[in-house]
């Protein structure tokens, strides 16, 4: 394993302590604290509206957009998404370093992301890139003292290399330490290869909720509105409530069976059920 220390050609002069090469071929993951409310925007217009998210009395989570680039989109967390997967993979074997960085080719990153690799597609990759990297989260869910807090960009370094005698060009990453540490404490999940064939927002947002509330479980349950709270989405509930109905009679979610009643209070409920699972009686 080709394993060499750098210095980012960034403003902040950041250290990489490792630089490993993407591996292929690898199982794809997420961060599990991003997965249950939305930390990014379900829609591809710009956002420059913050969200926040009280996960309790005393823990938040704001995440805040630049007003020239927006917000990052639930599609630009799918490189987010590669980066980790690249991570848990090296920590197999590995005792991943505070601060390590991946090399990969762009081809290799859209090929990974079912995207196309046409000059669009890399202008695209590099719009949302700089997405990731100028949304700060502002939180302190990590911290023991919850007057404290860390702010963090998605990817708080980034590098394009020319191609020359010893490399072939590509794009160097650095994520910031909660995602890093997150891949060290086992606190990913994986992610079916469809998830990144869904086009729209709500689709890959309901995914990633029930992934993280269902699991392997037999089954999970939320209301509509705690459901509206957790996307951080802009709309009016009626709205949202519309969308997410939309969405789920698509029947394009993978692993999990989506069903929608109205619980004994007139109450509508997301039901969520492992597909591979036989169809459980309806609720009572």
């Amino acid at each position: 394993m080709p394993v060499t220390t750098v210095t980012a050609s960034t403003p902040e002069q950041l250290t990489f302590d490792i630089l490993f090469d993407a591996l292929p071929d690898v199982a794809m993951r997420d961060q599990k604290d991003g997965m249950e409310r939305a930390w990014v925007s379900l829609g591809k217009s710009k956002r420059t509206t913050a969200i926040h998210h009280e996960i309790s009395d005393t823990e938040y989570v704001k995440i805040v957009p630049h007003p020239d680039y927006g917000m990052a989109t639930i599609w630009d967390w799918d490189i987010i998404i590669y980066l980790v997967a690249q991570l848990m993979a090296r920590s197999q074997n590995t005792v991943l370093p505070d601060a390590p960085a991946v090399e990969v080719h762009p081809h290799a990153i859209l090929t990974a992301i079912g995207r196309g690799t046409g000059g669009r597609d890399y202008a695209l990759l590099r719009e949302a890139i700089a997405r990731l990297q100028y949304t700060v989260l502002e939180t302190n869910l990590w911290q023991r003292n919850k007057k404290r807090l860390d702010r963090h960009a998605f990817i708080v370094g980034f590098t394009e290399i020319d191609a020359g005698a010893e490399s072939s060009g590509g794009m160097r990453f650095l994520l910031p330490p909660w995602i890093v540490n997150s891949v060290k404490a086992r606190g990913v999940l994986s992610i079916h290869r469809s998830y990144f064939n869904l086009e729209g927002g709500f689709e890959r947002f309901l995914y990633r909720v029930a992934r993280k509330m269902c699991g392997h479980q037999v089954e999970a349950k939320i209301g509509l509105r705690g459901l509206h709270e957790r996307s951080g989405s802009p709309m009016r509930f009626a709205d949202f409530a519309k969308a997410v109905r939309k969405a789920v009679g698509k029947e394009e979610v993978p692993e999990y069976r989506l069903e929608i009643y109205k619980n004994a209070d007139g109450e509508e409920i997301l039901r969520m059920t492992q597909a591979t699972l036989s169809r459980l009686p309806g609720p009572a």
